[in-house]
């Protein structure tokens, strides 16, 4: 991982902008064609329901390429699915660190601690998703993103 020349923010190599300010990644160096057909598999099976495979697939992506978001991001999504939301939301959290920026993290985290009774810890992430929503470059709809963060809010607790 790097620094962002503009703004200081944590940058994953894998990713092409910062998660903070959408600065280019100088050091971006991009998926190896290896990789590309494991994420494939891997996507294929999650989409198909079979987690298993899924998640097999993606810890061996992780374990090649610790960089790369979009494993642990489908990775905890395949852990919650299967009942493993403990680890689930410790893979996520392993995701924010290569993309802190990120708005969707955090309220996904929160949707899995508030689904296991983990109001406060809920709550904090829903406003830390909030507080991103202004500057998460990778959102395309702010305003609808803002308001199911909103409504997350009201239903904690």
């Amino acid at each position: 991982m790097i620094n962002c020349k503009n703004c200081g923010a944590v940058v994953a190599r894998r990713d092409e902008t910062c998660s903070y300010c959408g600065t280019p990644n100088h050091a971006y160096i991009p998926i190896s064609a290896d990789q590309d057909a494991l994420m494939a598999g891997a996507m294929g099976a999650w989409q198909n329901g079979n987690y298993g495979a899924a998640i097999k697939l993606y810890r061996q992506i992780i374990n090649d390429d610790p960089e790369l978001f979009l494993a642990y991001f489908y990775l905890a999504h395949c852990l919650n699915t299967t009942g493993q939301s403990g680890e689930a939301i410790a893979v996520m959290t392993q995701a924010s660190q290569l993309r802190p920026g990120n708005a969707s993290i955090y309220y996904n985290i929160a949707l899995m601690q508030q689904a296991r009774g983990q109001y406060s810890e809920a709550m904090t992430n829903l406003q830390k998703a909030l507080k991103l929503t202004d500057t998460d470059p990778q959102l395309t709809d702010r305003q609808d993103f803002q308001r199911r963060v909103q409504k997350a809010m009201g239903q904690v607790g």
